[in-house]
């Protein structure tokens, strides 16, 4: 099975955006540059890791 690396930065500004700035995914995308279901995927990953908040 092939993993996807994944930025730990791009997670943090995620999560920024997200849980300080109240920002939509669509919102979050649009700032960062990657799509909308990218961010979901990394909202999802941080809260089964428990990182979420």
């Amino acid at each position: 099975m092939v993993m996807e690396r994944i930025s730990m930065n791009l997670v943090i500004d995620v999560l920024k955006l997200h849980y300080q700035d109240q920002c939509s995914n669509r919102g979050i995308a649009k700032r960062l540059g990657i799509s909308r279901p990218t961010v979901q995927k990394y909202l999802d990953l941080t809260k089964e890791g428990g990182i979420d908040q």
